[in-house]
């Protein structure tokens, strides 16, 4: 190849400088090449100097329990197909099963997770599925003939890390079973939009939430958890089988990251404006000191959180008339818990500002920073829409809202103090897993309410 170039740079009427020249553009472009965790062909745009992609990590379909009682029947298929600038249909349905209503973004988006809850996973499979075991279980008509009831106590049961309301048999060996194939499912269709040619026109990660609670205070502690490629852990971990962050951190690292299997993940906490100050405490969830260990544990597993959705914003606090940067004010919920308490938010009750100064002066003392955060924004969607932040085009998201089954009016399918939530951001050299997945590690990453914001 080399000494093809060099007859045609050295043909009559072509400066002798090009040959040096044109010959270090592409030995810097061969260096440039990278190695990929899985297979793949090498993706032909790729910029040495980085750029930015769009996306939404935060998107749940029909095998969440809070999406499935509210009516979306959005499979991760259709979320990514949604993604890559499909239109979907969503509810309210006809008896017919037609959709009513249908969105489409104004511009696809460059890379996508679907990450359903891993709670309950199974028993929202029995529930729906004909056949399955425990599909004709008391709790699974329940479920069928009065979701929100089912939404309420399912939940319940779950953030008590419960044994599943009892259908799911000797060692939720059932449950267990039924939650294999929603998974694989979600592995699939993620395999099936991955755009492993060199155009690199879609990336589709995996991943799921875990979904913890603070049970006094009802506070957020929500994560999502990204797996690099395709090798990922049997099953999810969920907040019933590690009911603590650092459970689940040494359970991703005993499962996926220490095992060497090519298996790597990280996780992101979910904003915390609703983790009513538990999310970014400064003190381990027993009330002891935190110590270096922990603190390095954190660093590895936790490099960015999500500082915007659409249940409000966590940058900064704002009060009128007591905090002076108006710009705090943007999209700040009332309360500062996901379980409805009144409290009110607080300086001190989750806003990012005050968490990075903490994990500063931490440092100081333990000579690891647990809270050295990049930030990403995300939809948090219950409707299976990922990246639906238009303003203009919002229909509601769902999850922690209102009910969106088939007497859902003619407006928002959530609660109207809620948003469209935002984009992630992310500064890779190119289009594709690795790529993103570094990016996240790196910590080149930042957020938007929405907008393609490049410079």
């Amino acid at each position: 190849m080399i000494g093809a170039l060099q007859r045609w740079v050295t043909r009559p009427g072509l400066p002798v400088i090009a040959w040096p020249l044109l010959l270090a553009t592409v030995l810097s472009g061969n260096a440039g090449a990278r190695d990929y965790s899985e297979q793949r062909e090498p993706c032909l745009a790729r910029d040495e100097l980085k750029r930015p992609f769009f996306g939404d990590l935060h998107v749940h379909t029909r095998y969440s329990l809070d999406a499935s009682t509210q009516g979306t029947r959005t499979t991760p298929d259709q979320a990514y197909r949604f993604a890559r600038g499909e239109a979907l249909g969503i509810q309210p349905w006809t008896d017919g099963g037609k959709a009513q209503r249908s969105l489409q973004l104004s511009r696809p988006l460059d890379f996508a997770m679907v990450s359903d809850h891993a709670e309950l996973i199974g028993e929202v499979y029995m529930c729906n599925t004909p056949g399955a075991d425990g599909h004709d279980s008391w709790q699974c008509l329940l479920y069928r003939h009065w979701p929100r009831g089912a939404y309420y106590l399912f939940n319940y049961m779950a953030s008590m890390q419960a044994s599943h309301l009892g259908l799911c048999g000797a060692d939720d060996r059932l449950c267990r079973q039924a939650a294999f194939l929603p998974w694989l499912d979600m592995q699939q269709a993620a395999e099936r939009h991955y755009d492993r040619s060199g155009d690199c026109g879609f990336t589709t990660l995996v991943g799921y939430e875990w979904t913890g609670v603070q049970s006094s205070s009802g506070g957020n502690l929500h994560r999502n958890v990204v797996f690099r490629n395709d090798k990922v852990t049997q099953l999810p971990v969920s907040f019933i089988d590690a009911p603590e962050a650092e459970q689940l951190w040494r359970s991703l690292d005993l499962g996926c990251n220490g095992a060497g299997e090519g298996c790597e993940s990280l996780v992101i906490p979910h904003n915390s404006n609703l983790s009513a100050g538990y999310m970014f405490r400064t003190r381990l969830d027993d009330g002891e000191s935190m110590d270096a260990q922990y603190a390095s544990l954190r660093q590895r597993f936790e490099p960015l959180l999500e500082i915007m959705q659409h249940k409000g914003a966590s940058e900064c606090y704002f009060k009128a008339g007591v905090t002076e940067d108006e710009l705090c004010a943007f999209e700040q919920l009332p309360k500062d818990n996901i379980a409805g308490f009144s409290n009110e938010p607080r300086p001190d009750t989750g806003f990012v500002r005050g968490v990075l100064t903490d994990g500063m002066a931490m440092a100081e003392s333990l000579g690891v920073n647990p809270f050295q955060y990049g930030v990403i924004a995300s939809t948090d969607t219950h409707l299976g829409t990922p990246g639906a932040a238009d303003e203009d085009r919002f229909l509601g998201h769902g999850g922690a809202g209102v009910p969106a089954g088939d007497e859902v009016p003619r407006g928002l399918p959530d609660l109207l103090k809620y948003n469209p939530g935002g984009l992630a951001v992310l500064w890779a050299e190119e289009n594709s897993r690795d790529a993103l997945f570094d990016a996240m590690r790196r910590k080149e990453a930042y957020a938007t309410s929405g907008p393609r914001i490049v410079s």
